[in-house]
């Protein structure tokens, strides 16, 4: 009688967590569809997400419709997991597009089309012999987790391969960290592959242990649903469209540039003289002060090719733009908190160039220590030393 009635209260908690996920699944699909296209109406990447995010959260809305229907997990786990893979696996196959679309500004190569979709036909040719032949539907369910948990590997591969890059243009365009602007991306694909590699486990479990699984692949999909609509209402789309843009004419014009013509432009000795001279004024200027700035506006106000600042950064040992600026804006900061140890930690802010918001993070990170730290430690030395 006790484990009757322990099984019914799963059930019943089971069907109430399934009509939960159809209606949360509703909504964020709704916010998609219905509202977002007024703030993303001239955005065509986004506008292509929004729907490959769309089609995933339909899917995923239909299998927790079907659960809750059909009552599957009570009276047979091997086929509710079966169930859950049919879905799940295209629904993972639009959400990494989805990404992968934003990151490459709407190219998606032809071969992550074909691997995935080939993916979900033989995951649904497999679950389909399971279903045919019970005997053998748990051994069909490992070997198509498996093959989803390859799957979502290799997408996890490719994004953070695409993020690399992100990061790296975004730190060449921009005065600022770009963690901000793609952390859930990166966070997004990890969570899918640990759900992923987690499955094949969660087979041979039954009761809590599934039910945990398919709350946190619900949670996983609506923390990307909201990283998303964050993403592309603000200007982090715009922002990364823009550098992305500004590498690609640059690639284009590097590609197009005779040989000769770069060695005269970019080797010579008087040139990298003038651009040491000029960059060396800048700085002398205080112009790095200044807040929003981006590599392709300092370069115009040197009066030299963007690509010339660049390679003038890393031959000094910075790793990017950012850094460089950084670490420029940083020293100034421990001058002025020296200096001026009665000026608040916001009026050094603007000062440096750095937003208020983003201030303490960017000067512990660089030296180890907060702002107020660093100005007591210094007042204490001044101190000591006279």
């Amino acid at each position: 009688m006790q484990v009757f009635m322990k099984y019914t209260t799963f059930a019943v908690k089971m069907r109430e967590m399934q009509f939960t996920a159809v209606v949360l699944t509703i909504l964020m699909t709704g916010v998609l569809v219905f509202l977002l296209p007024g703030r993303v109406a001239d955005d065509r990447v986004a506008n292509r997400s929004r729907w490959l995010m769309a089609s995933a959260f339909i899917l995923t809305g239909l299998q927790f419709l079907l659960q809750f229907v059909l009552r599957l997990r009570e009276f047979s786990v091997p086929h509710a997991l079966s169930l859950n893979m049919l879905f799940f696996t295209p629904c993972t196959v639009l959400l990494a597009a989805c990404i992968l679309n934003l990151q490459r500004q709407g190219r998606i190569r032809r071969r992550e089309w074909i691997l995935g979709w080939t993916v979900c036909l033989l995951n649904a040719l497999i679950l389909a012999v399971g279903w045919l032949k019970p005997d053998r539907l748990m051994n069909c369910d490992m070997v198509a987790s498996s093959l989803f948990a390859i799957l979502q590997a290799y997408y996890a591969v490719v994004i953070s391969r695409e993020l690399k890059r992100m990061r790296a243009m975004l730190a060449d365009y921009y005065d600022r960290e770009p963690d901000g602007l793609v952390n859930w991306m990166s966070v997004s694909i990890v969570a899918l592959l640990a759900l992923a590699l987690m499955l094949p486990v969660a087979i041979f479990s039954a009761g809590w242990p599934l039910a945990i699984y398919a709350v946190c692949f619900l949670a996983v999909i609506f923390y990307m649903w909201f990283c998303f609509v964050r993403y592309v209402i603000s200007n982090a789309s715009r922002r990364v469209r823009e550098a992305e843009e500004k590498e690609q004419v640059e690639l284009r014009a590097k590609a197009e540039e005779q040989p000769s013509v770069k060695t005269a432009t970019e080797e010579t000795p008087e040139v990298k003289d003038n651009v040491n001279v000029a960059i060396e004024q800048w700085v002398a200027d205080g112009k790095y002060l200044r807040h929003d700035l981006k590599s392709a506006d300092v370069a115009r106000e040197l009066g030299i090719p963007r690509t010339h600042l660049l390679a003038w950064v890393k031959s000094s040992g910075y790793e990017s733009f950012t850094r460089w600026l950084t670490t420029l804006r940083i020293n100034e900061a421990k001058r002025m908190l020296r200096e001026h140890p009665d000026f608040t930690i916001e009026a050094i802010a603007d000062h440096c160039g750095i937003s208020r918001s983003h201030f303490h993070t960017v000067f512990k990170r660089a030296t180890g220590q907060s702002p107020t730290s660093y100005c007591e430690t210094a007042s204490v030395n001044h101190q000591h030393h006279n």
